[in-house]
């Protein structure tokens, strides 16, 4: 699995899939409502637990506001001096870590010796929703 929960309670929760969504990957909503694989700048809705097609439901564990998720497979090497630093997650499955542009996630932790894993926090996460008194 690309992306691995830390941290937060899990929920999971099911969606009809628009497309092949690989297990462990980030998915987001089409404007359909049903999920795909997370695109760069996106709001990512939850971390795919198995392979889905159009034909089949995602069945995702929804990302809570602050749960740290840790990523085995990512762009760049990391090093102590990303904790605190903002990172693009291309195609849903792999952070550049040394890429800044979307800030799709927030890097706090990470391997500095083996260059085996980064965690991270989803910046722009969860379900959409209305909250009474939010502008």
């Amino acid at each position: 699995m690309a992306f691995q929960r830390l941290t937060g309670h899990s929920r999971y929760m099911t969606f009809p899939s628009a497309g092949t969504i690989a297990a462990g990957s980030a998915a987001q909503f089409d404007e359909s409502g049903e999920v795909v694989i997370a695109a760069t700048d996106k709001t990512i809705v939850g971390i795919n637990l198995a392979a889905a097609t159009s034909s089949t439901n995602a069945s995702l564990d929804i990302i809570d506001h602050g749960s740290i998720w840790r990523c085995t497979t990512f762009t760049g090497t990391y090093a102590a001096t990303h904790i605190g630093k903002v990172c693009t997650i291309d195609a849903g499955l792999t952070p550049d870590i040394d890429t800044t542009t979307n800030a799709d996630a927030t890097i706090v932790n990470g391997d500095a010796v083996g260059n085996t894993y980064v965690d991270l926090v989803f910046n722009n996460a969860g379900l959409v929703r209305t909250e009474a008194g939010a502008a």
